[in-house]
């Protein structure tokens, strides 16, 4: 489903559960142990396809965490737009 350029009518939180709903679709996404969402300004320029806007830091992360983190991670298109 191409959700390009429509508007999200509303976001709603059950627990670690967000429903992000957006004309007749419903976007399911769960936080899992300690993830989040943040809403940011629309950035100015490109955004390339590896930048991320959050990243925990390495030091103090088993390595176990570090590989989870990453593959449990998306990151940006160039195409990525908060609004």
């Amino acid at each position: 489903m191409d959700l390009t350029g429509q508007v999200v009518d509303e976001v709603l939180s059950r627990g670690k559960h967000l429903f992000i709903r957006v004309g007749q679709a419903s976007i399911h996404s769960h936080l899992k142990m300690d993830g989040s969402w943040r809403v940011t300004a629309r950035r100015c320029g490109p955004i390339t396809g590896s930048e991320s806007f959050w990243k925990p830091p390495k030091s103090g992360l088993s390595a176990s965490t570090w590989a989870y983190w990453k593959s449990s991670t998306e990151t940006t298109t160039p195409t990525w737009s908060p609004t």
